[in-house]
């Protein structure tokens, strides 16, 4: 039977707040005080706290305090962290919502026309809960029963006894809703109320997601349960908005969102600290970051711009010396520019004759032109106040191009990159992560994520790109695909920006191979027909991201856990002084590609 029938027989509906009611951005209510601890930077906050409620919790089971303790009790226990007291109840307040589920039972049994209570067992004051209940809308009760005002719990069943003596009601006709077993369920059934046992977002999120309980099984705890709980808070009210969303949404938001977030923090601290005013955002991989940061850092002025390999191959003099892109210049300048001669020993040497030399000449003053007169539209006036955006790269063709045009160096931001052997990057390249430090399902990810919808563009003409027309069924799935992700990969964001979560590089690492190392057939399925990125040089032949999902088996996922372990381990060694120098060894941080 469906709760909303059951409301019906029953003159009292009584709901619990904390985690029914109300949901926070977080697991357990314990999460609050170390997010409060790393907040206000007290460190002991958070143990201490806890100490102290347990310590007035067995005053109260003593018989020292009667019925419940209450939030200055717990206090007073903890003199050196008395300041702190406001400051857990403003992070209540910011971390609190209201439960979208439970809600809309709220409403239903006011258009039954039942009375509504509200029980619950809190050391929070009656006032501040009541605050946060019309904060987050939900108004309209006939009665709420807290135990820090009635010094009495639900727990015992006396808080129930209080409400239905004050009602003046027969526990037969109350029906109670409430997420824990014991006081909610137990307690209430123990003095004749019929009980709904409510399942704790959290703890649903855990249960339905194999990746989250992989990913909690390792590092610092506290800032991964916040990461976790603000997702499943995140994805509740999402899912209650969108009835209809299905496995991409939540790939969207429970992973794009993450990356998405992640990774504009880090561009958006690093920029105001080199003084950069404006971001151009690479357009094929800053396209569903751009709305992310025009939400979360509207200080910072966006602009997608067309950087197109095609242009670089073409206008730069200063190229690259990754073999795979040498080889995919010279067979894309060799047919489209008609060159005549030798085509293998081009291909092998790269020598021109002097024909073919003047059409490539042509060729590149062309491109350079079309991209400079493109760039003027973009009114770059001072490169220094400006910097570019974008997720991958290991030849840095982008900057390059743009630097050739600009004359001037520009500074420029990666999510990912690589340079061979001992190579050191420029100065002007802050990368959030070096890719030989990144697991190839990081980098895969990141790709299909945030590629925009529309196919690779080939050039510029007239100031407007020009678009490859070679795409097939691959461009067509993930045109269709970005147009269901990309809202929601906004919605994490904004989930978890409202949630103050910060995520730190490794726990963000940790957080792809726990994915990757609990893929599921589902996983493998729809992914089946997925392709990251498609570019001149990548164009046929199985998609590397599907490979790397197929590849996970139970020795693999073994491997994954020792890698995530292998990291901690590093990270705890560097932690203690006496590990400092061992910690430092290269070795250590090494990481397993998969």
């Amino acid at each position: 039977m469906m709760i909303e029938d059951l409301m019906t027989s029953f003159e009292i509906i009584s709901f619990d707040v904390f985690d029914t009611l109300l949901m926070r951005g977080c697991l357990e209510p314990r999460d609050v005080f170390s997010l409060v601890e790393e907040k206000a930077q007290r460190r002991g906050y958070a143990k201490a706290r806890i100490r102290a409620e347990k310590r007035a919790n067995r005053r109260v089971a003593s018989g020292q305090t009667r019925g419940e303790t209450s939030l200055e009790e717990i206090y007073s226990f903890i003199p050196r962290f008395g300041d702190l007291k406001d400051a857990e109840l403003e992070f209540e307040k910011s971390c609190i919502r209201a439960n979208p589920e439970v809600v809309e039972l709220w409403a239903r049994a006011g258009e039954l026309g039942k009375r509504r209570v509200i029980v619950s067992d809190m050391y929070l004051p009656r006032p501040f809960i009541e605050e946060l209940l019309r904060t987050n809308g939900i108004t309209g009760w006939d009665g709420i029963y807290v135990s820090s005002e009635h010094r009495t719990r639900k727990k015992t069943g006396e808080l129930y006894r209080v409400m239905m003596r004050d009602q003046n009601v027969d526990a037969a006709r109350i029906l109670h809703v409430g997420d824990n077993p014991a006081s909610d369920v137990a307690a209430a059934n123990a003095v004749g109320i019929a009980a709904f046992q409510y399942e704790r977002i959290g703890d649903r999120f855990l249960r339905e997601n194999a990746f989250a309980r992989y990913y909690l099984q390792e590092g610092q705890l506290g800032a991964r349960r916040n990461l976790i709980g603000a997702l499943a808070a995140g994805w509740q009210q999402y899912r209650q908005r969108n009835p209809s969303c299905g496995y991409w949404n939540k790939i969207g938001f429970v992973y794009g969102g993450v990356l998405g977030y992640a990774y504009a923090c880090f561009v958006a601290r690093e920029a105001r600290r080199r003084g950069i005013k404006r971001l151009l955002l690479v357009y094929r991989d800053g396209y569903n970051l751009e709305p992310i940061f025009n939400e979360l850092f509207p200080d910072l002025m966006t602009t997608l711009i067309y950087v197109p390999r095609k242009v670089y191959f073409y206008a730069c003099k200063d190229f690259t010396d990754k073999p795979h892109m040498i080889a995919a210049r010279r067979r894309m300048v060799w047919h489209e520019l008609e060159m005549t001669g030798d085509e293998q020993a081009f291909l092998e040497t790269g020598v021109m004759s002097k024909e073919n030399e003047e059409k490539f000449e042509r060729a590149s003053r062309k491109a350079r032109d079309e991209y400079v007169r493109y760039l003027s539209t973009l009114k770059i006036d001072n490169p220094a106040d400006v910097a570019l955006v974008d997720m991958t790269t290991s030849a840095l063709s982008a900057p390059k191009l743009l630097e050739s045009v600009l004359g001037s160096e520009i500074t420029s931001f990666y999510l990912l990159a690589y340079k061979p052997g001992l190579a050191r990057l420029p100065s002007s390249v802050v990368p959030m992560f070096h890719a030989h430090g990144t697991s190839i399902i990081f980098t895969l990810m990141s790709e299909f994520l945030f590629t925009a919808p529309t196919p690779s563009v080939v050039g510029i003409e007239n100031g407007v790109p020009v678009y490859d027309k070679a795409g097939g069924f691959f461009d067509e799935f993930k045109a269709n695909i970005c147009k269901t992700i990309r809202p929601a990969i906004i919605e994490g964001a904004r989930a978890l920006s409202q949630a103050g979560v910060e995520i730190s590089r490794g726990d963000l690492l940790d957080y792809f191979e726990s994915f990757h190392a609990s893929v599921t057939a589902r996983d493998e399925s729809e992914f089946s027909f997925a392709r990251e990125a498609t570019g001149i040089e990548q164009r046929e032949g199985r998609s590397p991201l599907q490979r790397e999902l197929r590849s996970r088996r139970p020795l693999l996922r073994l491997l994954g856990r020792v890698a995530i372990s292998v990291r901690v381990w590093t990270w705890l060694m560097r932690r203690y002084a006496t590990f400092y120098l061992l910690g430092r060894i290269p070795i250590l941080r090494i990481r397993l590609p998969f």
